[in-house]
């Protein structure tokens, strides 16, 4: 009978084998052409944007108007994220603001925030958001000023997420930076 150590040997020869055969055919395949599937990624993300972007809206307003999606279902869906395209906050996302005492956060920590955002250097609008959004993502579960928020949320369960916040405060920190005109 083979002993345990014996046996967890031949068990890791066998799987460093079979990962190494998996690397080898995973090298061959891209050199054979594997590289045309970041090319193909690329051209189906951007039809992937059209959809979202151009598409969506009209299919959703078609089955709001034939009635097979209730309008408040709809609704619903709008309104959870508190933005449109272009990212603004909608008038739902100002009572969650209020209601939630984001702007009282805001209002303390946004030279802070601002200072953190000039480090980074944004190069134009669209890279502002980006870094306003990203940096508030980052640091929403970290940052002990959220603290009161999270007590909220965790007392009403469902009604407001952290990502919601970050991105509210995310987008209110991109027009304060543009109201300080950071950008060059």
């Amino acid at each position: 009978m083979l002993s345990l150590s014996t046996i967890t040997s031949i068990s890791n020869i066998v799987v460093a084998l079979i990962t190494s055969l998996i690397f080898i055919f995973g090298v061959i395949a891209f050199f054979r052409g594997g590289w045309k599937c970041i090319k193909d990624y690329n051209y189906f993300a951007k039809k992937a944007t059209l959809f979202m972007d151009k598409m969506l809206p009209d299919i959703l307003s078609h089955l709001e108007d034939t009635g097979r999606i209730p309008k408040s279902t709809l609704s619903k869906w709008t309104e959870t994220s508190c933005a449109c395209s272009p990212i603004a906050i909608t008038p739902k996302g100002w009572e969650l603001v209020k209601k939630y005492e984001v702007d009282k956060i805001f209002t303390e920590k946004k030279e802070e925030w601002l200072e953190i955002i000039k480090q980074k250097n944004p190069i134009d609008s669209l890279d502002l958001e980006k870094k306003c959004l990203d940096y508030l993502y980052d640091i929403i579960d970290k940052e002990i000023a959220f603290r009161p928020i999270r007590e909220k949320m965790y007392q009403n369960p469902g009604e407001l997420m952290p990502a919601v916040v970050a991105s509210l405060l995310g987008i209110m920190l991109r027009d304060y930076c543009i109201e300080k005109k950071i950008i060059k």
